[in-house]
């Protein structure tokens, strides 16, 4: 980020990628009368999203966003993004998830967790990040593949990306394949 003056960095870069992702509720059904019910289930799974106080700590912590500030969006934008994609009053998640369809938005990310080590209150985008990279690659295996098989992909994916940590640096489905007993084995698990 560049410097105005002794401490005092210029964020504008940094506020506008925060709005690129469109940090507001959007839905196509019509308001209703009080407010938006949630279940309480979840309402939890938004802990560790909401709390983000826009510091930029986190981003400027982070070599990725040292050597690609201009196009990767960084470890805040993309917290605030997975806060808005998993938040079930939201109906544009196809819509969000399009708009982070790039290169260098989202997959910048190298999961170095400098972000998660410098933020204040203690949240970590890495997590939010890569959960993000799984939504990806869940939407594109569940419209790459023949209707039957999707669900059992479904299941292997998510059981596979707790476990392995290559699911989350990259889309494994070139590199690896799964055993008859659903273990997930990478080629490039030695450099993963």
């Amino acid at each position: 980020m560049p410097v105005v003056k002794d401490l005092v960095p210029d964020l504008t870069r940094f506020y506008a990628q925060h709005a690129s992702i469109e940090p507001w509720l959007q839905t196509t059904t019509p308001a209703p009368e009080k407010e938006w019910r949630q279940a309480k289930d979840d309402r939890e799974k938004l802990d560790g999203l909401y709390e983000c106080i826009l510091c930029a700590c986190c981003s400027t912590s982070c070599p990725s966003y040292w050597w690609n500030g201009d196009r990767y969006l960084g470890p805040a934008a993309l917290l605030q993004a997975y806060r808005w994609l998993i938040d079930s009053r939201d109906e544009a998640t196809g819509e969000r998830l399009d708009n982070l369809e790039d290169p260098f938005r989202l997959y910048r990310c190298h999961t170095i967790m400098n972000c998660a080590n410098a933020c204040p209150k203690g949240l970590n985008p890495a997590k939010a990040i890569a959960e993000v990279k799984k939504m990806m690659v869940a939407r594109q295996v569940s419209t790459a593949m023949p209707a039957d098989t999707r669900p059992r992909i479904r299941a292997r994916l998510s059981s596979v990306s707790s476990r392995a940590r290559c699911s989350v640096q990259h889309c494994c489905a070139d590199t690896g394949s799964f055993s008859d007993k659903g273990a997930f084995s990478c080629r490039k698990a030695p450099f993963c």
